[in-house]
């Protein structure tokens, strides 16, 4: 069994989608397109390349592009110059912006500046691997807290009351329907659906749901 490797990113919702009802979505492996020109492979998870668009949806607008250019290609990836981004690199060394830039290596991050595009060069004897991210950027005050983003800190205060309120309610519910399990097992079997989010009891489902 081969050594895993994984990428999570978090999407900042505009103050006017805090509270929206929450949606999921999975896309399996051979949902999300990928595409391929002159040496240069591109795995689409958000976003568009090569003329070739995943079908994620995200609520704010952006682009997340696992690019793999072999020894010797070059690509140029369009992006609107007023989003924000970086590249994260993952494998080999490339040359972002300008052929007689610096080289990047892998484990590196390289925030963007203003253009309308990524051009990367890889002149190494190797593959080169890296993810571009960009986004609109929302141009809104944060407030952070473990888990919580929203926008000022009062609000962070109301949802983590919230979080508290809605975990204390789905132990009381499982308490209900299974007066013979213990209070530790009440909290593991909530803990282990909750993973710092909003727990809610579906009485229909039987179980904590998020």
């Amino acid at each position: 069994m081969g050594v895993s490797k994984g990428l999570q990113l978090w999407i900042n919702l505009s103050s006017e989608n805090k509270m929206i009802e929450p949606r999921y979505q999975e896309l399996l492996k051979e949902d999300i397109k990928r595409a391929e020109t002159d040496g240069v492979e591109v795995i689409i998870i958000a976003g568009e390349s090569m003329g070739v668009n995943s079908p994620a949806f995200i609520r704010t607008p952006a682009m997340y592009l696992d690019f793999t250019l072999k020894p010797g290609a070059e690509w140029h990836q369009s992006i609107l110059d007023s989003w924000n981004g970086f590249v994260c690199m993952i494998e080999g060394e490339g040359v972002f912006g300008s052929s007689d830039a610096s080289v990047a290596k892998a484990h590196n991050l390289l925030v963007l500046g203003s253009g309308d595009g990524l051009k990367v060069w890889n002149k190494s004897s190797q593959p080169l691997r890296f993810a571009s991210i960009r986004g609109q950027p929302l141009n809104e005050a944060i407030a952070q807290y473990g888990p919580f983003v929203i926008n000022t800190k009062a609000y962070i205060q109301k949802t983590f009351e919230g979080y508290h309120f809605h975990k204390k309610m789905a132990l009381k519910m499982l308490g209900d329907l299974n007066p013979s399990q213990g209070e530790k097992e009440k909290q593991e079997a909530c803990q282990n659906n909750l993973n710092l989010s909003l727990c809610i009891y579906d009485s229909k489902a039987g179980k904590c749901t998020h």
